[in-house]
């Protein structure tokens, strides 16, 4: 099983992360999408500083880890630069 720790940077890229999971990345079960999107809400909710680091339930560790590439992707093409990562193990 793989496992995950986010290493969110700030709330605008937690915040930005959850409006781009609705669409992407596409291999993605509308169930994981959502369920995602609110570990993603809560999360912002309960980090106090950021940085931080966060452990990732492994049924989302997938979802970010694509919809981060997708993100740092597109930032990419305009010059600009996602801080937020995550760890993969297993």
């Amino acid at each position: 099983m793989r496992s995950g720790r986010l290493h969110a940077a700030s709330e605008e890229e937690l915040s930005d992360l959850s409006v781009w999971l609705e669409h992407h990345p596409d291999n993605v079960t509308e169930e994981v999408r959502f369920e995602a999107i609110d570990f993603l809400h809560q999360t912002i909710e309960a980090i106090e500083t950021y940085p931080a680091t966060v452990y990732v339930p492994t049924q989302f560790v997938s979802a970010l880890h694509g919809v981060i590439d997708d993100w740092a992707e597109v930032l990419g093409a305009h010059n600009e630069s996602l801080e937020t990562t995550i760890t993969v193990t297993g």
